[in-house]
């Protein structure tokens, strides 16, 4: 079984009219900005031009953005420096210990991340860009929280290509996509193919650099990742008694990320309940689906399952 981790290591010349990285096996995130619908219809609704509250909503989505990319950036600064430390004997063994790049563009409120997790000559270690697009998710989604621009995403793993520079498509993209409207609530759903995924990396013996780095990675992302059973509409009536199925979700309440984000943690996760809390507040009396995905929300950001 553990021989399968490797099941999506494919070379270019396998791939027909492929370049190298542009063809073959993808993980894809997607996220969107909440909230954008029932802002359009207030727009459309306007007997003059609402200019002011289109300036306001291109603000929150360039913020919602830039949380993305200053984690992106971080890493990438933290990377370049430790590979300044390296020992010079080992600097050609440890470069090829790294993954592909995570690639992004957006698409109005929406964002799109990728990488490429074929092999290649010198990126032996294709999880460590799952690592990446996770760690960026879970954090963006709690400053995200704390500050009252909520969103959705997905991420899932499968055959993709990409095109114009760095757009992607095929059943990676729309498998994501897919996710991300059954979120249900503001949080991420993880695809049950990239879970099998880290699990079967995760299982990897340790027999080589690349293998025990794409090992360590796998184990972190899984401590990524929460499992509940829950019915397939949250908010219905009669939830108690639909079937229920198994969901992945990123979990903001694991060590690691705690750990990762420092002091601020705390405090970001206090305002992110009393955002979800208000919510509730707002749209009790009103919209009592809405009122109930928040409270959904509020559950997790408590630590319920």
């Amino acid at each position: 079984m553990v021989d399968r981790a490797n099941h999506l290591d494919t070379n270019a010349k396998d791939l027909p009219d492929a370049k190298c990285g542009y063809s073959g096996y993808f993980i894809v995130a997607f996220v969107d900005l909440l909230g954008t619908d029932a802002k359009n219809a207030e727009i459309k609704a306007q007997s003059e031009f609402p200019a002011e509250i289109l300036e306001r909503e291109v603000a929150k989505v360039k913020a919602f953005q830039r949380d993305f990319y200053a984690v992106f950036d971080g890493d990438a600064r933290v990377e370049k420096m430790l590979k300044t430390q390296r020992p010079e004997n080992l600097k050609a063994a440890l470069e090829k210990l790294q993954g592909n790049d995570v690639n992004s563009y957006a698409f109005s409120d929406s964002l799109i991340f990728h990488a490429s997790l074929n092999t290649q000559q010198d990126r032996l270690v294709p999880v460590s860009s799952c690592f990446s697009i996770l760690t960026a998710l879970v954090c963006t989604q709690l400053w995200s929280l704390a500050r009252g621009c909520p969103f959705r995403g997905g991420v899932e793993i499968g055959r993709a290509a990409v095109f114009n520079g760095n757009q992607i498509l095929g059943p990676a993209l729309s498998d994501a996509y897919q996710l991300e409207k059954q979120a249900q609530f503001p949080r991420i759903l993880i695809g049950k193919e990239f879970h099998k995924y880290l699990q079967l990396n995760s299982q990897l013996l340790p027999d080589t650099p690349e293998s025990g780095a794409n090992r360590a990675f796998a184990e972190i992302c899984i401590g990524h990742i929460c499992e509940s059973d829950e019915p397939s509409q949250l908010c219905k009536p009669d939830e108690a008694s639909e079937d229920k199925t198994r969901v992945f979700s990123l979990d903001i309440h694991s060590n690691f990320v705690a750990e990762l984000i420092g002091k601020p943690y705390q405090d970001l996760l206090n305002k992110a309940r009393s955002f979800a809390e208000r919510e509730i507040q707002r749209f009790s009396g009103h919209d009592e689906k809405l009122v109930c995905r928040y409270r959904h929300l509020l559950n997790y950001l408590r630590g319920e399952r």
